[in-house]
């Protein structure tokens, strides 16, 4: 990557990057994905990193979403943080993770705040920004709930005795294997000797809000 064709290359993956963090009319998950290609281009090509980059990043996996009330992920900021540390400083860094958690803990009190006015913590209990977001309580975001019933997970091997709750994880048919999960008795958390692997959900119903 040292002549001008490649450098020239190179700088017009960083403005393309730029651009799709920019994109307003795609999905935050949309413009994250493309800038994060641009980021492998480079990666595997070796070539250097410029702010111009890190700004792209910041703007498409933590700024855009929080200003669309999305849920940030904790990863996500640790590597977006990793990378602005490497590129632009510590102190950029830094800064950049103290605004970035107040900013998300403003969004995650405005969820739980529309989630208990909307009277739903008595039916489906403490919410999270992605719960709110789903049942439609921000400006702008519409119901995408499914089903109006709530999916409660059950441990498949709560019932069974502790010698035997890690049997539900060996292959079937291999050599000196132990008994699958599905072939243990019904009282011991398994479904009788039927083919069938014992499944952990339980379904509850709910009335539909």
């Amino acid at each position: 990557m040292t002549n001008s064709l490649s450098t020239l290359r190179v700088e017009l993956v960083h403005i393309i990057a730029h651009a799709y963090a920019n994109q307003t009319a795609f999905p935050t998950r949309h413009r994250f994905r493309n800038v994060y290609f641009c980021y492998l281009w480079l990666r595997d090509r070796k070539a250097p990193l410029q702010p111009l980059l890190t700004k792209a990043l910041v703007r498409a996996a933590i700024t855009a979403p929080l200003e669309n009330r999305e849920w940030v992920s904790t990863v996500k900021l640790r590597w977006v943080l990793r990378l602005v540390r490497d590129i632009e400083g510590a102190d950029v860094a830094g800064e950049l993770d103290r605004l970035v958690w107040r900013w998300r803990g403003d969004v995650i009190r405005e969820a739980r705040a529309r989630w208990d006015a909307a009277g739903l913590f008595a039916r489906f209990g403490p919410s999270t920004v992605t719960m709110a977001r789903r049942a439609g309580l921000f400006d702008g975001s519409r119901p995408t709930w499914r089903r109006c019933y709530r999916k409660c997970v059950m441990n498949a091997g709560f019932r069974a005795p502790k010698w035997v709750r890690r049997v539900r994880f060996q292959q079937r048919g291999t050599k000196g294997a132990r008994r699958i999960w599905g072939r243990l008795d019904r009282g011991m958390g398994g479904n009788n000797g039927w083919w069938r692997p014992y499944s952990p959900w339980k379904w509850r119903p709910l009335e539909a809000y």
